[in-house]
């Protein structure tokens, strides 16, 4: 797609994979030219880690040393969090997350969280494995993850203000609406 009125109108059309290669093509070189190879950064996102090199190479092949992945905004944050609140930066890995005990758990809460997408396994498989073992699992989230239909108990955001101590009896009665 392209778009075809003004940034923010929502006109857009439809175009070829060669024209839209096209395109690309022409505006890389348009910045390069410009402004220099440095003006470009090139982003990655869901872990796409195997894709760095890939990612590396097209950089240099472009002059760019500008890359990131979603890692700027999410395990970085997360980390220095972890630091900050319990004095170590947290795994690198999902894998390196999970130890004999962690699921060992009565009570799992996910707020805002789906692990099913971003650690399939084995954090997302180990929650609904302990969930069969009879854990409770506490979802607060607005969107109808596999968690919250299969939660013991959760709110939708329209309680999570209320939720936020969880002991609101009137949020743990909302299963249904999740």
């Amino acid at each position: 797609m392209k778009r075809a009125g003004e940034r923010g109108e929502g006109k857009w059309q439809r175009i070829t994979w060669d024209e839209a290669l096209d395109t690309i093509d022409f505006r890389l070189k348009e910045i390069k030219e410009k402004h220099g190879p440095e003006a470009i950064c090139l982003a990655t996102g869901a872990a796409v880690y195997s894709l760095s090199g890939i990612m590396g190479y097209f950089g240099y092949l472009l002059g760019t040393p500008n890359m990131m992945t979603n890692g700027y905004i999410c395990f970085n944050p997360a980390g220095t969090a972890a630091w900050a609140t319990i004095g170590h930066g947290g795994a690198l890995l999902a894998q390196e997350m999970v130890n004999d005990d962690i699921f060992d758990s009565n009570c799992i809460l996910l707020w805002a969280s789906n692990p099913q997408n971003t650690h399939p396994y084995p954090v997302g498989e180990g929650i609904f494995t302990q969930k069969q073992k009879g854990a409770k699992l506490i979802v607060v989230d607005p969107r109808p993850t596999e968690y919250a239909k299969k939660a013991t108990c959760g709110c939708k955001s329209d309680c999570n203000r209320r939720c936020a101590c969880l002991g609101d009896a009137s949020c743990h009665h909302q299963r249904g609406a999740l």
